[in-house]
């Protein structure tokens, strides 16, 4: 399951965001992602089902956060829709 949330930062940065998402048990990997030229934080989870995402990532832009998040079932692999997800991703222009 691939999800997106749009809202307004509950924390000061994406790195904060980030890692309140990843808990006590996931990790900030250490690469920089960008989504369309934005830098954002990409994290992994153990999450083994739906309730959790066991991959994410986070950007900042314009006042808004945005979290692309992706969970499986069973341990399935999520990281390559992630990837291309974030290689994908264009922001679309204020009309």
């Amino acid at each position: 399951m691939i999800q997106v949330d749009v809202g307004k930062p509950a924390l000061p940065t994406a790195r904060d965001m980030a890692k309140s998402l990843a808990g006590s048990d996931g990790s900030i990997l250490p690469d920089a992602v960008a989504l369309d030229g934005v830098a954002g934080f990409r994290l992994r989870t153990p999450s083994t089902d739906l309730s959790r995402p066991c991959a994410a990532v986070v950007v900042y832009r314009n006042d808004r956060a945005y979290l692309i998040m992706a969970a499986t079932m069973k341990g399935g692999d999520a990281e390559a829709a992630l990837d291309h997800m974030a290689e994908t991703w264009r922001w679309s222009k204020p009309q």
